[in-house]
């Protein structure tokens, strides 16, 4: 993050009793000073301005405005519709979640999926016995792309529930026809159920 240097313009006033011709050159000078300043300061904002003039025409216009609340509420919404499409069995809802050249990559395991190929998944529509659950997001971005970290813990549904994986996501976003997609996925897993290792192409 970039942090701006604040400066700050000391007047100290000197206080003489030697004479009342003393006293006058010490105002004088003070006024002089004053006047200094005040010219600096004119050309250090003149300097500013003319900075954020060449910044937003150097690259053909001003920079893209950053996100707002409401597209942090969508992408988290997003996350949501992720996990509940995939636990649900929701083939008609996942498919909203990836752009039409959408990635998600295991890192861990090595393989990715892409394309219609990921957007045909879940294929049954049966709902898993599974549940992801989504935490600590960090959101960045601006115009019509973003990128969000997130943790996930997945929770078995069989009797008992247990843990079977946790890890995190790290998305890159992008708005598409007015809606935030996932445009790729990266899963790393931090730990996993030895029990379920093999079949985690089950339950990215």
């Amino acid at each position: 993050m970039l942090e701006r240097l604040l400066t700050a313009l000391i007047l100290a006033t000197v206080t003489c009793a030697c004479g009342s011709g003393a006293a006058q050159s010490g105002a004088a000078q003070s006024g002089a000073a004053q006047s200094g300043a005040a010219q600096s300061g004119a050309a250090q904002s003149g300097a500013a301005q003319s900075g954020s003039e060449n910044a937003d025409t150097a690259g053909g216009g001003p920079a893209p405005a950053g996100l707002s609340a409401d597209d942090h509420v969508a992408i988290r919404n997003l996350a949501g519709r992720y996990s509940q499409a995939l636990d649900l069995g929701d083939p008609a809802a996942w498919a909203e979640v990836f752009t039409d050249d959408g990635v998600m990559e295991m890192v861990a395991q090595g393989y990715e999926i892409k394309g219609e190929a990921l957007r045909s998944l879940p294929r049954d529509g049966e709902p898993s016995r599974s549940r992801h659950i989504p935490t600590t997001f960090v959101i960045d971005g601006a115009g019509d792309e973003a990128t969000m970290r997130s943790y996930v813990t997945v929770v078995s549904t069989d009797d008992p529930a247990r843990i079977v994986f946790q890890g995190r996501y790290e998305d890159r976003l992008r708005r598409v026809d007015g809606r935030w997609r996932i445009e790729r996925r990266r899963i790393l897993t931090d730990w996993i159920d030895s029990a379920v290792a093999e079949g985690v192409a089950d339950a990215p």
